[in-house]
Protein backbone atom coordinates (compact mmCIF):
# COMPACT_ATOMS: atom_id res chain seq x y z
CA UNK A 1 0.00 0.00 0.00
CA UNK A 2 1.45 3.58 -0.94
CA UNK A 3 2.01 5.95 1.38
CA UNK A 4 -1.29 8.05 -0.19
CA UNK A 5 -3.70 5.27 0.35
CA UNK A 6 -2.36 4.58 4.17
CA UNK A 7 -3.15 8.45 4.62
CA UNK A 8 -6.60 8.28 2.96
CA UNK A 9 -7.52 4.74 5.36
CA UNK A 10 -6.07 6.53 7.94
CA UNK A 11 -7.95 9.76 7.49
CA UNK A 12 -11.28 7.75 6.92
CA UNK A 13 -10.96 5.95 9.96
CA UNK A 14 -11.41 9.06 12.34
CA UNK A 15 -14.75 10.74 9.95
CA UNK A 16 -17.38 10.89 11.73
CA UNK A 17 -19.51 8.00 11.21
CA UNK A 18 -22.38 10.36 9.64
CA UNK A 19 -19.87 11.17 6.93
CA UNK A 20 -20.82 14.83 7.20
CA UNK A 21 -17.98 17.15 7.34
CA UNK A 22 -16.89 18.51 10.77
CA UNK A 23 -18.29 21.93 11.32
CA UNK A 24 -14.80 23.90 12.75
CA UNK A 25 -17.54 27.36 13.12
CA UNK A 26 -18.23 27.95 17.10
CA UNK A 27 -21.52 29.12 15.55
CA UNK A 28 -24.52 26.32 15.61
CA UNK A 29 -24.92 25.15 12.29
CA UNK A 30 -28.40 24.05 9.86
CA UNK A 31 -28.89 20.50 11.29
CA UNK A 32 -27.85 21.02 14.79
CA UNK A 33 -29.83 21.31 17.58
CA UNK A 34 -28.99 22.83 21.40
CA UNK A 35 -28.53 20.12 23.76
CA UNK A 36 -30.90 20.61 26.51
CA UNK A 37 -30.88 17.46 28.67
CA UNK A 38 -28.16 19.10 31.94
CA UNK A 39 -27.03 15.69 32.74
CA UNK A 40 -25.37 15.15 29.03
CA UNK A 41 -24.27 19.01 29.02
CA UNK A 42 -22.55 18.51 31.80
CA UNK A 43 -20.71 14.98 30.99
CA UNK A 44 -19.69 17.00 27.45
CA UNK A 45 -18.59 20.24 29.03
CA UNK A 46 -16.63 18.50 31.36
CA UNK A 47 -14.59 16.17 28.70
CA UNK A 48 -13.98 19.68 26.93
CA UNK A 49 -12.89 21.23 29.76
CA UNK A 50 -10.77 18.52 31.21
CA UNK A 51 -8.39 19.27 27.77
CA UNK A 52 -7.92 22.75 29.55
CA UNK A 53 -6.28 21.15 32.75
CA UNK A 54 -3.88 24.06 33.84
CA UNK A 55 -0.04 23.15 35.06
CA UNK A 56 1.90 23.63 37.97
CA UNK A 57 0.34 25.70 40.54
CA UNK A 58 -2.30 27.79 37.27
CA UNK A 59 -6.10 28.12 37.50
CA UNK A 60 -9.15 28.01 35.34
CA UNK A 61 -11.64 29.98 35.90
CA UNK A 62 -15.26 28.98 34.25
CA UNK A 63 -16.93 32.07 33.04
CA UNK A 64 -20.80 31.45 32.95
CA UNK A 65 -21.31 33.69 29.72
CA UNK A 66 -21.73 31.43 26.97
CA UNK A 67 -20.14 32.05 23.59
CA UNK A 68 -22.62 33.55 21.13
CA UNK A 69 -24.95 31.05 19.09
CA UNK A 70 -24.68 32.71 15.74
CA UNK A 71 -22.68 35.98 14.21
CA UNK A 72 -24.91 38.08 15.22
CA UNK A 73 -23.01 37.65 18.94
CA UNK A 74 -26.19 37.62 20.92
CA UNK A 75 -24.82 35.12 23.80
CA UNK A 76 -26.95 31.60 23.95
CA UNK A 77 -28.24 31.34 27.49
CA UNK A 78 -25.28 31.40 30.20
CA UNK A 79 -24.45 28.64 32.27
CA UNK A 80 -26.38 28.69 36.17
CA UNK A 81 -24.04 28.69 39.20
CA UNK A 82 -25.67 25.77 40.19
CA UNK A 83 -24.42 23.93 36.72
CA UNK A 84 -20.67 26.07 37.38
CA UNK A 85 -20.06 24.65 40.29
CA UNK A 86 -21.11 20.68 39.69
CA UNK A 87 -18.35 21.20 36.79
CA UNK A 88 -15.77 22.60 39.42
CA UNK A 89 -16.46 19.75 41.48
CA UNK A 90 -15.67 17.26 38.68
CA UNK A 91 -12.88 18.80 37.19
CA UNK A 92 -11.24 19.51 40.76
CA UNK A 93 -11.75 22.84 43.06
CA UNK A 94 -9.13 25.08 42.77
CA UNK A 95 -7.35 24.17 39.59
CA UNK A 96 -10.72 25.00 38.00
CA UNK A 97 -13.26 27.46 39.67
CA UNK A 98 -16.24 29.90 38.97
CA UNK A 99 -15.33 33.16 37.06
CA UNK A 100 -17.57 35.52 39.59
CA UNK A 101 -15.86 33.95 42.34
CA UNK A 102 -12.05 33.38 41.41
CA UNK A 103 -11.22 33.58 45.47
CA UNK A 104 -11.82 29.98 44.76
CA UNK A 105 -8.99 29.06 42.75
CA UNK A 106 -5.76 28.72 43.79
CA UNK A 107 -3.85 30.96 41.91
CA UNK A 108 -4.92 34.34 39.91
CA UNK A 109 -2.46 32.92 37.56
CA UNK A 110 -3.92 30.42 34.57
CA UNK A 111 -6.67 31.58 32.41
CA UNK A 112 -10.71 32.06 31.66
CA UNK A 113 -12.58 29.50 29.72
CA UNK A 114 -16.29 30.44 28.25
CA UNK A 115 -18.00 27.60 26.36
CA UNK A 116 -20.66 27.79 23.08
CA UNK A 117 -24.02 25.40 24.17
CA UNK A 118 -23.26 21.82 22.99
CA UNK A 119 -24.19 20.96 19.50
CA UNK A 120 -26.27 17.98 18.78
CA UNK A 121 -26.45 16.25 15.34
CA UNK A 122 -27.77 13.06 16.74
CA UNK A 123 -27.55 11.29 19.93
CA UNK A 124 -23.97 9.98 19.58
CA UNK A 125 -22.25 13.51 17.97
CA UNK A 126 -21.42 16.76 19.74
CA UNK A 127 -19.84 19.73 19.11
CA UNK A 128 -18.40 22.52 21.39
CA UNK A 129 -16.95 25.73 21.07
CA UNK A 130 -14.22 26.64 24.34
CA UNK A 131 -12.54 30.49 24.04
CA UNK A 132 -9.30 30.24 26.29
CA UNK A 133 -8.21 33.85 27.14
CA UNK A 134 -4.91 33.59 29.00
CA UNK A 135 -4.41 35.35 32.28
CA UNK A 136 -0.59 36.24 32.82
CA UNK A 137 0.17 39.20 35.09
CA UNK A 138 2.31 41.53 32.54
CA UNK A 139 1.39 39.54 29.52
CA UNK A 140 -0.36 40.61 26.65
CA UNK A 141 -3.88 39.00 26.05
CA UNK A 142 -3.72 36.32 24.11
CA UNK A 143 -7.27 34.24 23.49
CA UNK A 144 -8.30 31.33 21.05
CA UNK A 145 -10.93 29.97 19.96
CA UNK A 146 -11.32 25.57 19.38
CA UNK A 147 -14.06 23.63 18.06
CA UNK A 148 -14.08 20.06 19.46
CA UNK A 149 -15.97 17.21 17.87
CA UNK A 150 -17.10 14.67 20.44
CA UNK A 151 -18.32 10.66 19.95
CA UNK A 152 -19.93 8.52 22.54
CA UNK A 153 -18.75 5.69 23.39
CA UNK A 154 -20.73 2.73 22.64
CA UNK A 155 -19.55 0.25 25.71
CA UNK A 156 -19.57 2.67 28.01
CA UNK A 157 -22.13 5.42 27.27
CA UNK A 158 -19.35 8.31 27.78
CA UNK A 159 -17.88 11.02 25.43
CA UNK A 160 -14.24 11.60 24.26
CA UNK A 161 -13.29 13.71 21.98
CA UNK A 162 -12.97 12.84 18.73
CA UNK A 163 -11.18 16.10 17.16
CA UNK A 164 -10.60 19.54 17.95
CA UNK A 165 -9.25 22.52 14.93
CA UNK A 166 -9.19 26.14 15.35
CA UNK A 167 -12.74 27.53 15.49
CA UNK A 168 -13.15 29.27 11.54
CA UNK A 169 -13.81 32.51 12.81
CA UNK A 170 -12.79 34.17 16.56
CA UNK A 171 -15.42 34.65 19.41
CA UNK A 172 -16.01 38.03 20.24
Amino acid sequence: MTNSALLLSALLAVAPATGAPQSASAYQQPGERIEGDRDTEAAILAVVLAFYKPAGRQSRWIDNERLPSSASGVPADGLDAQSVDALVTRLGEGRFCPGAERHRCRSDVGGRLRVSAVYRTDDSHARVAVLFENAWPGAPRVASTQVFHLVREVKSRGWRIAGRAPASEQAP
